[in-house]
């Protein structure tokens, strides 16, 4: 929040246009990750541009959702593979947060509990949780962010 203060009192003291709409998507964003997984959401680098590629194949139309006989037509239009190569990119991201987070859990032990560290411990604790069931999660959050970013 005080980042964001800054970013607007910076433009108003420079005379500048500032779109309030994308600073105040990209706040709830940084709010909403941050609650998940203890960090903001532009920390990843390009992760906008993935989470855009991935709605643009979530959206396309594939022929095999219709005529599953004619699903290696998904295959020639090269499809599936997209599919394949940004399914393994955002898996690898769940992976690497969820191990930075098992990494950080071992090292300190302080009161500030985010959502994917108390699915980390419960899982520890012996619930019925899975890493797949931890990475479907994070990307029902990766999914709730991207439709969040279209909207606008």
């Amino acid at each position: 929040m005080e980042r964001t203060v800054k970013l607007i009192c910076f433009h108003a003291r420079q005379s500048l246009v500032v779109n309030l709409s994308e600073l105040l998507l990209s706040l709830s964003c940084n709010i909403t990750c941050r609650t998940a997984f203890g960090s903001r959401f532009d920390d990843g680098g390009d992760i906008h541009d993935m989470l855009r590629e991935a709605q643009a194949v979530l959206t396309a139309f594939f022929v095999s959702d219709y005529l599953p006989l004619l699903g290696w037509v998904d295959a020639l239009r090269g499809m599936k593979a997209r599919l394949k190569r940004i399914f393994l990119k955002f898996d690898g991201i769940y992976q690497r947060l969820i191990d930075d987070h098992i990494d950080r859990m071992k090292q300190q032990h302080n009161g500030d509990e985010d959502i994917l560290e108390a699915l980390l411990r419960m899982q520890k604790a012996g619930e019925d949780i899975t890493e797949d069931n931890i990475k479907g999660l994070l990307a029902v959050v990766c999914h709730t962010l991207s439709t969040a970013s279209s909207s606008c």
